[in-house]
């Protein structure tokens, strides 16, 4: 520990010092590389910083002294890195660090030949920020494998931030001193000032104006010109300000409209000082909607007044829908786990893309005989969304539609209309009627992308904008077959869950008795409430059947476990209890039996309880023989309203090869009723739930109850006392002679 205390210390002292008296990242690089790379035991850095043109370059290296690496450097100085593309662009796209053990058998890194001839192999590379965005990456290299470290990757997070925040001051230094000269030149001649400005901003990319006391225009960068859709700088000057807020509708970032009176130019001029806001706008002629970080300062005369205000503009639309995506991406992550319904996954995820990422979300699926169903529509407004219900079901989506989702199915490519033609919409109306309907949601853009799951298509995801004015681009393409990917694994999933549980299900009902039987004079009821999962097989089980003689045997049991492992023991227990019964009438015989059984024919050592009775009516009501395995004794519950246990409890079943087992007999008489439990009844005992003593109270209140309704008592109480939801199988047999004696 006080080596690694020792490694942090030398290595975050050594990025201060490389910071330190350093203008710009490029020249602080060198030092800084190996301020990182030296203690920490890395052969090889480089840094890449992000240019205005859109592309991440190699600004500066480092390696071990005794570390050939031209070959390497000269490769990765070749490089114009896209975001997305290679270990840098992949960290500078997501904003995340990456650890590679191996980094040439890393899709992510494109340098492999240069990598093996310099003999790199681990790599970790991460991001710089500045104000919220990726403003560099720092690549580290090694010659041998490097597994993951969580303890480096923490150090790495601390040292980044620390040249986040060497960039932040050298920012701040260089907008302080531009808006110094930007002063400077307002108390000069108009003329001369206007021509030094564009000198200065022409080159800028950030948009910049310069703003009246009044709201005019005074100036405009060709960024700015561009910015505010103008073809020229002197329409832009002319226009009044109310004409260039009419090209745009203005939100926040919840969505909500932004007010002009809180523009930073306004508040600027208004005596507030710097003021700064995040602001999307959307160009009301084509639909484009670009994210930009206003700022405005003012300038002051000497006597106080404030002459201007400079807005600077900076457009962040990348960053922005990258960060918004990764944020949706996650909250329909969250989403498309929480449930194992298909339908109400797909309904909660497209309710979540609406309004965010557009206005209507569409989900159609193909059904096992071939049909499409839509399964999901959602809109924010539920007058619209009830139209759109309305629509479909006068004209449902079909299969051989030429359009629309039908098409995306059969071919399984996306579809993209970034502006929907009138022609595309009346090709796609069945009738006038139709395309009435359709022209009046007035779809601007429409974007439809295939859900596939193992290379076949199962459906259709589709995004459209009508009401908004919304225009769908490649970057949303991106996003929503990003998110049919995400829907087609939870909708494949939900599928495998439903399979499963309908296999066990039926498995279940298979080792149940399908009914149970009459018994001359006697009612029978029975419950079975299986817990967990729905998709295992319980370990409880019941048995009713006649046996030789005009008898009856009853069993409970429970069987160690879940799963196809219990079912198989608990189909052993059941078909050997029956044919044991044919040959055997006191239980304690039937017992040693199924022990013989089980220890022969298992060797996983599962084993199991139960409680066994063989029972024959007769004139003087119902005689029975009662014997345990090793399972709770059943309750004797007598017509004047006493209950007590009955029977001893025995060895469990499956354990040993001379098990102990004691019959005991009962005789039950008119309104008299036996009951037979699993111990998932009692699951709670010891945590203020039921209990034995709770159970016998309950079913002292039941005498001159049906067995239906006994049955049914134990399984309320059962689980009202688990809070609803019980943590074990549940079964109950309830017997109880008939009053009337009718044997």
């Amino acid at each position: 520990a006080r080596e690694l205390d020792s490694t942090r210390l030398a290595a975050q002292y050594g990025v201060v010092r490389s910071l330190a008296g350093s203008d710009t990242l490029a020249e602080a690089a060198p030092r800084l590389l190996e301020a990182i790379g030296q203690p920490l035991g890395w052969d090889l850095g480089l840094v890449w910083e992000i240019g205005d043109d859109g592309a991440a370059r190699c600004v500066a290296d480092w390696s071990r002294p005794g570390v050939s690496a031209e070959a390497f450097r000269q490769a990765s100085e070749e490089l114009h890195v896209a975001p997305g593309k290679g270990l840098p662009g992949w960290v500078w796209e997501t904003g995340r660090p990456a650890w590679l053990p191996d980094a040439v058998t890393d899709d992510r890194f494109v340098r492999k030949d240069a990598a093996r001839g310099t003999g790199v192999r681990g790599a970790v590379a991460f991001p710089v920020f500045e104000e919220g965005q990726v403003a560099a990456v720092v690549e580290l290299f090694a010659r041998e494998l490097r597994p993951p470290d969580e303890q480096a990757m923490e150090l790495l997070d601390t040292l980044a931030a620390q040249v986040s925040g060497f960039l932040v001051r050298v920012r701040a230094r260089e907008e302080r001193e531009q808006l110094l000269e930007l002063e400077r030149l307002a108390r000069l001649d108009a003329t001369s000032a206007r021509e030094e400005l564009e000198t200065i901003l022409s080159g800028i990319a950030d948009g910049v104006t310069a703003q009246a006391a009044d709201g005019r225009l005074l100036y405009a960068n060709g960024a700015a010109v561009a910015t505010l859709g103008f073809e020229t700088n002197e329409a832009l000057l002319a226009a009044p300000p109310a004409e260039i807020l009419s090209r745009f509708d203005m939100f926040d970032e919840a969505g909500e409209p932004f007010p002009p009176e809180r523009f930073p130019g306004r508040r600027a001029l208004a005596g507030e000082g710097r003021a700064e806001a995040m602001i999307r706008f959307r160009v009301r002629a084509t639909g484009e909607e670009r994210w930009s970080v206003v700022k405005a300062t003012p300038i002051h005369h000497a006597d106080g007044r404030v002459l201007m205000a400079i807005n600077v503009i900076e457009d962040i639309t990348r960053h922005k829908r990258a960060e918004l995506a990764q944020r949706f991406l996650a909250e329909a992550g969250r989403l498309l786990g929480s449930t194992l319904d298909r339908d109400e996954l797909l309904r909660s995820v497209a309710e979540l893309a609406v309004p965010a990422v557009a206005d209507w979300c569409i989900v159609d699926l193909v059904e096992p005989d071939g049909q499409l169903s839509r399964v999901a529509m959602a809109h924010a407004d539920p007058l619209a969304l009830a139209k759109g219900r309305e629509l479909n079901e006068l004209y449902p989506v079909g299969r051989d539609d030429d359009l629309g989702p039908a098409r995306v199915i059969r071919r399984g490519r996306t579809e993209l209309y970034e502006e929907v033609p009138p022609d595309l919409v009346r090709e796609a109306a069945v009738d006038d009627r139709h395309l009435e309907l359709i022209t009046a949601f007035g779809p601007r853009s429409v974007l439809s992308v295939p859900v596939i799951v193992h290379d076949h298509v199962i459906g259709a995801l589709t995004l459209a904008s009508g009401e908004s004015g919304r225009r769908f681009d490649r970057r949303d393409v991106e996003l929503a077959e990003e998110l049919a990917r995400r829907c087609a694994t939870a909708v494949d999933h939900a599928r495998l869950y439903s399979e499963r549980a309908h296999i066990a299900s039926t498995l279940q009902r298979s080792l149940l008795p399908a009914e149970l039987p009459d018994i001359p004079g006697v009612e029978a009821a029975a419950r079975f409430r299986p817990a967990g999962e729905a998709n295992e097989v319980g370990g409880d089980f019941y048995d009713l059947f006649s046996t030789q003689g005009g008898g009856f045997g009853v069993a409970v049991g429970d069987v160690c476990g879940k799963g196809p492992e219990a079912a198989a023991v608990t189909a052993l227990a059941r078909y050997t209890l029956r044919a044991a019964a044919m040959r055997e009438q006191l239980p304690s015989r039937t017992l040693a039996v199924l022990n013989e059984a089980l220890l022969r024919q298992r060797r996983d050592r599962r084993f199991c309880t139960m409680a066994y009775a063989h029972l024959r009516p007769d004139s003087d009501g119902v005689r029975l023989g009662l014997a345990s395995g090793g399972h709770p004794l059943p309750v004797l519950v007598r017509a004047e309203g006493t209950a007590e246990y009955v029977g001893a409890p025995g060895t469990l079943l499956g354990v040993v090869a001379d098990p102990s087992f004691e019959d005991r007999a009962l005789v039950l008489g008119p309104g008299d009723a036996l009951v037979f439990y699993t111990d998932g009844v009692i699951e709670d005992r010891g945590h203020g739930g039921l209990d034995e003593i709770g159970l016998v109270r309950v079913l002292g209140g039941c005498a001159g109850q049906g067995a239906d309704a006994i049955a049914a008592r134990v399984e309320d109480e059962a689980v009202r006392s688990q809070g609803g939801e019980p943590r074990d199988d549940i079964a109950v047999v309830v017997l109880r002679v008939a009053e009337d004696g009718a044997l």
